[in-house]
C-alpha cells in the first residue's frame, strides 16, 4: 500500500500508493520508475527487516532490489539463533526499550479486520516509517555488535549473500513455494515470520536448532577457534 524511507533516524518519508477512496496517494508505476535507480544500485545500501520479503514483492513488479545492507531478521538469527522469535517488535524491545505499533491495531482482527489499503494514509504513514526507522536504528546497534563479537566478516561473506541466493531460488520454485510467498507479501514491511525460510530445511523451520547442530554463532568460534566459553567473561553460550 505504500513505501516508506528513511536515510536517518526520524526522517522517515511515507509514499502512499494506494489509499481510502477520497485521500490522495501517488501512481505505482510513476513512484516505482522515479525509484528504481536507487533500489536498482550496488552502491546505494538499503538496510531493513526481513529484506528478502522486500526484494520478493519488487521482483514481482520486475525491479530486482540490489546493494543490500544488514538485515536485522538475519543478524539477529546469527547472533541469538536460540530465541523463539525474531520480530523486529522483539529487536525494538531489547535494542531500543521501545514497544513498537502492531499492523493488527490498524486493520482490527476476525470479522472486523480490514485490508490495508483502507488504513488512512496518515495511519499507514506513521506505521510504515516507525517499522523503517526502527529498522535502521536497530541495524547500527547490530553491525557494531557483530563487529565487536567478531561476527561481521561470517555475516557479509556468507549470511548477507545468502539472501540473494535464496531470493533466486525462489525464482526456480514451484506453485506451492508461490503460495507461499504470496501469502507473506500481504503483509506490510517488518511484520515478518518467526523464522528465516532458506537457511533452514522446511522440516526444521520453526524448531530450535537440534542438539549437536551448531548454531551459526557457534560454528563462526569454532571455525575462528574461540573457546567455547564467551569472551571478555560472558556467560557460555545457550
Amino acid at each position: 500500500v505504500g513505501i516508506a524511507i528513511v536515510c536517518e533516524p526520524g526522517t522517515g518519508v511515507y509514499i502512499p500508493l494506494r489509499a481510502p477512496l477520497g485521500e490522495p496517494h501517488l501512481t505505482e508505476g510513476e513512484v516505482l520508475a522515479a525509484l528504481q535507480p536507487v533500489l536498482e544500485s550496488e552502491t546505494i545500501k538499503k538496510t531493513g527487516h526481513n529484506l528478502k520479503q522486500q526484494m520478493l514483492a519488487l521482483r514481482k513488479v520486475g525491479i530486482p532490489l540490489s546493494g543490500l545492507g544488514l538485515d536485522t531478521m538475519v543478524a539477529d538469527y546469527l547472533m541469538e539463533a536460540g530465541e523463539r522469535t525474531h520480530s523486529l517488535q522483539q529487536l525494538a524491545a531489547r535494542y531500543l526499550q521501545h514497544s513498537t505499533h502492531s499492523l493488527s491495531q490498524l486493520i482490527g482482527k476476525g470479522q472486523q479486520q480490514i485490508t490495508p489499503d483502507l488504513i488512512p494514509v496518515a495511519e499507514a504513514g506513521k506505521y510504515a516509517c516507525e517499522v523503517a526507522d526502527v529498522a535502521l536504528r536497530v541495524s547500527r546497534i547490530q553491525q557494531s555488535k557483530l563487529q565487536d563479537e567478531g561476527l561481521w566478516s561470517l555475516y557479509e561473506s556468507l549470511e548477507g549473500p545468502l539472501i540473494e541466493e535464496v531470493v533466486a531460488q525462489h525464482d526456480h520454485a514451484g506453485d506451492n513455494e508461490e503460495n507461499d510467498v504470496g501469502a507473506g507479501d500481504q503483509r506490510m514491511a517488518g511484520v515478518e515470520p518467526r523464522e528465516i525460510p532458506g537457511l533452514l530445511r522446511p522440516s526444521q523451520r520453526g524448531k530450535r536448532p537440534e542438539a549437536g547442530r551448531a548454531s551459526p554463532r557457534t560454528a563462526a568460534r569454532t571455525h575462528s577457534g574461540w573457546p567455547r566459553s564467551c569472551r571478555h567473561g560472558r556467560r557460555a553460550e545457550r
